[in-house]
């Protein structure tokens, strides 16, 4: 079994996605997300499924959001283990957590936000926010 540097994997996977139409920042996190199933020991969710993406782009993109919407909807009927109640796909929770902190706001700790304010004062801005 080959064994490929996981940069230059994310290259060429995002590379590749970049080709079949996708922005490149789009590329890029589509690939992250495909990679980071890969570290964390869920191949069958990393790049793997690769081919399988970029088939359904070529399919059209609503084609790939349905494709895509119908392959979640399949992983989360599987058995949960015990102690867990729903079955999250890479990136779900981290998008979760976002939308939450851009309804909250994100918390920098006074000691922080005193030593931003001082670097910005150093480079002529005043910070307010």
């Amino acid at each position: 079994m080959p064994i490929f540097n996981v940069a230059k994997l994310e290259g060429a996977c995002a590379a590749i996605f970049e080709g079949a139409g996708l922005a490149a920042e789009e590329a890029v996190r589509v690939t992250h997300s495909l990679m980071l199933a890969n570290l964390m020991g869920h191949d069958s969710h990393g790049v793997i499924r690769v081919v399988q993406y970029i088939q359904a782009l070529q399919g059209g993109r609503d084609t790939f959001k349905e494709e895509m919407a119908s392959f979640i909807d399949w992983l989360k009927t599987a058995r949960l283990m015990p102690g867990f109640d729903e079955i999250l796909v890479p990136g779900e929770m981290e998008n979760r957590m976002c939308l939450q902190k851009e309804q909250d706001g994100v918390f920098v700790d006074d000691e922080t936000w005193r030593q931003i304010q001082e670097i910005g004062t150093t480079v002529g801005v005043d910070v307010q926010v």
